[in-house]
């Protein structure tokens, strides 16, 4: 097992001075949704266990429209296509997360977004008829709570991470997403991020490329030396956060 230095760590008092920059900081990643609907383990009764390949995409068309999933386990890309047939990852949903549950509240229609499972994935499947069942509403009125409460926080990170793109450039833009990422672990600089720059790239709508760029100038900088979907070393934070800042 590795053992960090101590001097490596940001004190949280010192990360709070730049906390505007990420207004969610108990909500996780930007777009990273996980672990904030678990409770809904409680109604695995009421739906039908899937198990899904790595590679899989599974879509919610036709009279499926409105039904909506809990993933057990299993990281999954919510993939948004638009007319001209371009696509973007908006979310990525771990385990404890809802998928489709907006449509299903709203009984809209969201046919342009297709799910991919990154991961072997478990997923619990429900009717969209569940929560206007008044049976499930008496017995489980918390678990009704939380599917509006987990539509509001994706729809809180989209906002977010729109606004960064619109006002930032590629390097102040990763520099963003970091520093977010540092601010969910509660101002350490050096932790095991359990995110690719991969799937930032996806989420951003960066190529490879400009992440490669981005990264090497921070290394070159000392400000992060480090970055592996199991490591994360943040040098200079103070800077990082200078650089996080639209227009810096």
């Amino acid at each position: 097992m590795t053992t960090f230095s101590s001097n490596r760590y940001a004190s949280v008092s010192e990360a709070a001075r730049y906390a505007h920059i990420s207004p969610y900081l108990d909500k996780g990643y930007p777009c990273v949704i996980s672990g904030i609907s678990t409770v809904w383990k409680e109604a695995r009764a009421w739906g039908v266990e899937k198990h899904l390949m790595k590679g899989q995409v599974f879509s919610f068309d036709d009279e499926n429209t409105t039904n909506f999933v809990y993933v057990k386990s299993g990281t999954v890309h919510c993939i948004f296509y638009e007319g001209n047939g371009a696509s973007r990852t908006n979310l990525i949903c771990k385990a404890g997360a809802l998928i489709n549950e907006t449509c299903t509240v709203t009984q809209s229609i969201s046919s342009k977004v297709l799910f991919e499972c990154r991961t072997p994935v478990t997923l619990y499947y429900f009717s969209g008829e569940l929560p206007f069942n008044n049976s499930f509403i008496a017995d489980f009125p918390h678990l009704i709570k939380n599917m509006f409460l987990s539509s509001a926080t994706k729809l809180l990170h989209i906002q977010a991470l729109l606004n960064a793109v619109c006002t930032r450039n590629k390097l102040h833009l990763v520099c963003w997403y970091i520093y977010s990422m540092v601010m969910h672990h509660q101002g350490k600089t050096c932790f095991f991020p359990d995110i690719s720059q991969t799937d930032i790239c996806a989420l951003l709508g960066l190529s490879k490329s400009s992440m490669k760029r981005s990264m090497g100038y921070l290394k070159e900088e000392g400000i992060v030396t480090q970055f592996t979907k199991h490591h994360l070393v943040v040098e200079d934070l103070p800077r990082l956060a200078e650089l996080a800042m639209p227009g810096s």
